[in-house]
């Protein structure tokens, strides 16, 4: 089979599927964060040293299920803007606990100018607005893997970030 057929084919199926049929539907939301803290890691004489960590612009989008809107997935492509310019991405998968708290762990990559690979952990405090909040986000990243590494040591990340998120889509009942 052609990979053309076998995408016609797909096309075919999926839109077959009658939209009563589709049981689960998408909460799409988006957000914006602005992000500091401070930065640690062995440069190569055996103690830890820390440092203001780069300043960060988020721009996010995340996917809930109106059958489990509290489990979250999210996906944040980053740009770190000064000291230096790099930029990245964080996929997440958080669970809200209540109103207002929303734990989440994931993984955390820069992909230019230099490679990191590791993983974040932390959580957001949400202060309600109507559909939309403004929150508070503490976390860590630890980065093990790649090109950007102090002396082959883990470098840690400590970051504060301070955001802006709304639903962008919530599908009506019946919809």
């Amino acid at each position: 089979m052609t990979p053309k057929f076998v995408s016609v084919l797909a096309a075919l199926a999926i839109g077959s599927v009658a939209p009563a049929a589709l049981a689960q539907r998408m909460i799409i939301g988006g957000d914006l964060m602005l992000s500091s803290g401070l930065e640690g890691g062995d440069p190569g004489n055996g103690k830890m040293l820390f440092r203001r960590a780069r300043s960060r612009v988020s721009v996010g989008i995340d996917l809930s299920l109106d059958e489990d809107p509290n489990g979250i997935f999210a996906i944040r492509p980053f740009a770190e803007i000064e000291p230096h310019a790099s930029f990245g991405a964080e996929i997440r998968y958080g669970r809200r606990v209540g109103k207002i708290f929303v734990p989440f762990a994931g993984a955390s990559m820069v992909l230019a100018p230099n490679t990191l690979l590791g993983a974040v952990a932390g959580f957001q405090v949400h202060f309600p607005i109507g559909q939309s909040s403004l929150f508070v986000e503490p976390s860590i990243s630890a980065m093990p893997f790649g090109s950007d590494m102090p002396s082959q040591s883990v470098l840690l990340w400590f970051m504060v970030s301070v955001g802006f998120r709304t639903t962008i889509y919530n599908p009506p009942p019946g919809e």
